[in-house]
């Protein structure tokens, strides 16, 4: 999963309702909140990944050990 960050590149952010917003209409607290969010979602989407990967292995070391 890719994770879209808005950048300071972007002329225009899209809210939540998807609504463009000229990025110089964007408060400093905004772009912090944006970027701290992206984060967060990247860090969530490899947990969520590394615990896909383990609940195969405890799925193929239990069914070779009921074997």
């Amino acid at each position: 999963m890719k994770v879209n960050t808005q950048t300071s590149k972007d002329k225009f952010w899209k809210d939540e309702a998807d609504v463009a917003i000229p990025y110089k209409r964007i408060t400093p607290v905004e772009r912090l909140m944006e970027r701290s969010s992206a984060k967060i979602v990247k860090e969530a989407v490899a947990v969520n990944e590394k615990l896909i990967a383990f609940r195969e292995t405890i799925e193929t070391l239990s069914q070779e050990a009921f074997e």
